[in-house]
């Protein structure tokens, strides 16, 4: 990492910690997982959905 790189990352972490740096650097994020035909979308995750579950589309 060059030490521009790294000011970027020190500046994009101390705004939002590790979400901001991932959502910058590579865009949303969206951590989830399937049981009982729902999907539970995690607390990480970038969108409107984070925290909540919903049913699997048929």
């Amino acid at each position: 990492m060059t030490p521009k790189e790294e000011a970027e990352y020190d500046a994009m972490y101390a705004k939002g910690g590790r979400d901001s740096v991932y959502a910058n650097r590579f865009g949303k994020i969206c951590h989830s997982f399937v049981t009982d035909g729902r999907i539970q979308y995690l607390g990480d995750c970038t969108h409107g959905l984070d925290g909540q579950a919903a049913e699997v589309p048929e």
